[in-house]
């Protein structure tokens, strides 16, 4: 967990450098519209989700006293948020197994019920709004004793997954063609994986099982879900839309390359903890000079879209 701690912590760190602008603007919260969250469910197939705004969360809100292990010299803190359980009722969902934070940088935060019970999310801090610098607007924080660990409270946090999403679509646009896959559809287009291309998602996994070995890793040419191009067809650009966090717009070169959609774990799908249900790999170890070009990870994790323009 130190490990993941430290990756956290210079994740947290190039986050906090894309938002110093707006930290730097009138107050030190970030400039954002309406915070809110996305919360996938067993009612949605992915990437279907419902939002729920700050303001639809307010009336529900509680204040309480803790500390945050990532900030002790801050020591015991006033905090409003709402509880986890009581957030998801409000999303509809109910007796789902563990719980999956997104933040904007990608980091994922995985909740065991027990977690799950004791955490909050929250966007106010001694009676006002939760910094970028402290990690809001919108971060997780568990109650005083809980024995979460550090790195599970997550910041910036963007989505919640609730469940494995065995409903899972992924949408490629070609041009104006836009085809979307079941993972059903794209197992027989899979190929075997390099060991040393398998990437999951940076975060907290405390008492997650359902681990992925690369060795059992469904990985997908991104050329074998593109249909064939005429020749001398001209290509313009290739984005990468995830559920949560930014997304990356790469020039035609990008099609010269290797790069792999993760689709699963042997016969599961790509659990959210891991980076799924689809996730990017870029083969940066193969091709040195794809490391200016894509995520400094080398990976791209809650895939949603692929757009080829």
């Amino acid at each position: 967990m130190a490990d993941a701690s430290l990756r956290k912590s210079v994740l947290h760190l190039f986050a906090l450098f894309c938002l110093l602008p707006g930290l730097l603007i009138g107050s030190a919260q970030p400039s954002v519209a309406g915070p809110g969250i996305k919360i996938v469910g067993p009612d949605q197939a992915w990437p279907g989700s419902v939002r729920i705004d700050l303001e639809a969360m307010r009336p529900h809100g509680e204040s309480f006293k803790t500390r945050d292990p990532n900030f002790v010299d801050d020591g015991l803190t006033g905090f409003t948020g709402i509880g986890l359980p009581g957030l998801l009722a409000l999303a509809g969902i109910e007796g789902q197994p563990g719980l999956t934070a997104v933040g904007s940088d990608q980091y994922v935060g995985y909740l065991s019920p027990d977690d799950l019970s004791r955490g909050f999310l929250v966007w106010e801090m001694n009676g006002r709004p939760v910094s970028g610098l402290k990690g809001g607007p919108l971060k997780l924080v568990f109650v005083e004793n809980s024995g979460v660990h550090a790195s599970c409270y997550t910041w910036y946090v963007e989505a919640l997954i609730a469940v494995p999403l065995e409903r899972a679509v992924l949408s490629v646009t070609f041009k104006t063609e836009t085809v979307r896959y079941h993972r059903a559809d794209m197992i027989p287009k899979s190929v075997p994986l390099d060991h040393s291309l398998f990437s999951i998602a940076q975060g907290c996994r405390n008492g997650f099982e359902d681990t992925c070995t690369a060795g059992r890793v469904g990985a997908v040419p991104l050329s074998r879900l593109l249909p064939a191009r005429n020749e001398g067809e001209p290509v313009a650009s290739v984005e990468f839309i995830p559920f949560a966090g930014p997304g990356v717009t790469l020039g035609p070169e990008i099609l010269d390359y290797p790069v792999f959609i993760l689709t699963g774990c042997g016969d599961r799908m790509l659990h959210p903890a891991l980076g799924g249900p689809f996730s990017v790999v870029f083969p940066v170890e193969r091709y040195p000079e794809l490391m200016d070009m894509v995520p400094e990870s080398g990976a791209l994790f809650f895939l949603e879209k692929i757009v080829v323009e």
